[in-house]
């Protein structure tokens, strides 16, 4: 296919969508789930001469959607409601995709997410869109960064794994780490701390602790340098708002993840906490990304670009919106170290969890598919 960009309309020729079934190297475990893979949502949208890719990882406890309901929504109203626009300019495509969001409830986002990510991979072939052009949309200015420094991730397992996988995250050099860690499990964290004293360690519950407790909780974490706690309580949860000021006595951050998913769930920033998790595919995509990201900027939070385990072309995603959103903290690209069959090849950051700029040399014209194994998919598809 060829590559060649110009300024005349293109149209979608046709459309794919595959469900397939991502095996991880190891078990990973919350509060929420424990899985051994993960099954993810490949779109391909093809124009006459290229080939646009997206990816969705539903999860029902996040969106309430699952693969089954993502491919449906996609075949019932996403894709019906783009199938005879013709895509004149990036302003024209960018003010479609963006007014359409806007009515979206939470249950479509992921699938929404694919459909956005795919046709705007294509636009950057067909008429040159750049991550800039959706910057310029929104109205905002990219923050670029020479480096992108990851967290390093424990997941909740017996005490001994969790253990090993400290010590191997200090080996490495991680700056920052997350422990995914519920209200069973907090006695986990002494141990862990100590080992990881020199790290900045923050903490995800998956809405798996106990509000009645949750003073108590707070001293304990405050005890052991802990600032950070991610979705403690459900978002259906009364209480939240009560929660957010008890944290905010010890200086503790409250981390919204899935109490923030559709754009009016910005409102609770500052209400139930003030760090916006942000990821592509629970919040609709690109666009809503940086809407989010700029939301924060504007209101003094603290972002964080996080992602999903399994992601493939979404880490490609995250890499390239990770080198234009100054965050508190960036998740993502654990392809190596979680992943036994990647469907693309995204470079590797180095041992301390960093992306160097030199290394990255990215922008929203590189091709995501550059590398793509289509042999993998067909070997992987349900």
């Amino acid at each position: 296919m060829t590559n060649k960009i110009n300024n005349k309309t293109f149209s979608i020729e046709k459309i794919e969508i595959f469900q397939i079934k991502v095996p991880f190297k190891e078990r990973f475990t919350h509060s929420a789930k424990s899985r051994k893979s993960s099954e993810n949502i490949i779109l391909k949208i093809y124009s006459k001469d290229n080939v646009g890719y997206g990816e969705s990882i539903p999860r029902e406890y996040v969106t309430g959607e699952n693969p089954q309901s993502v491919i449906k929504k996609l075949q019932k109203k996403i894709i019906p409601h783009f199938k005879n626009i013709k895509i004149k300019s990036k302003n024209q495509l960018l003010k479609q995709l963006w007014e359409f969001r806007q009515t979206l409830k939470t249950n479509e986002l992921s699938a929404f997410g694919a459909y956005e990510i795919a046709i705007l991979h294509l636009a950057s072939k067909e008429i040159g869109l750049t991550i800039e052009d959706i910057f310029k949309f929104l109205k905002t200015k990219p923050d670029p960064q020479k480096t992108i420094s990851y967290s390093g991730i424990i997941g909740d397992k017996p005490l001994a794994l969790m253990i090993l996988k400290a010590y191997f995250i200090k080996k490495m050099g991680f700056t920052q780490v997350k422990i995914k860690i519920d209200e069973k499990t907090l006695y986990k964290l002494k141990y862990l701390t100590k080992i990881l004293k020199n790290k900045q360690i923050r903490i995800d519950s998956n809405c798996g602790l106990k509000y009645t407790n949750f003073n108590k909780t707070l001293q304990y974490i405050n005890k052991l340098n802990i600032k950070q706690i991610e979705q403690p309580f459900p978002p259906s949860l009364k209480s939240n708002q009560k929660a957010f000021k008890q944290a905010q006595k010890y200086g503790i951050d409250i981390i919204l993840d899935e109490s923030l998913c559709n754009l009016k769930d910005l409102e609770k920033l500052g209400k139930q906490g003030n760090i916006p998790n942000i990821r592509p595919t629970k919040v609709g995509g690109i666009l809503s990304s940086i809407y989010m990201y700029k939301y924060a900027k504007e209101n003094n939070f603290k972002p964080i670009l996080a992602c999903l385990v399994g992601e493939n072309i979404l880490t490609r995603i995250n890499i390239i919106l990770g080198q234009n959103l100054k965050t508190f903290a960036n998740e993502g690209n654990y392809d190596k170290y979680l992943l036994q069959t990647p469907i693309i090849n995204n470079p590797e950051f180095d041992n301390n969890g960093v992306y160097t700029k030199n290394k990255m040399k990215l922008n929203y014209k590189t091709k995501i598919n550059s590398n793509f194994q289509e042999n993998i998919i067909k070997k992987i598809t349900i």
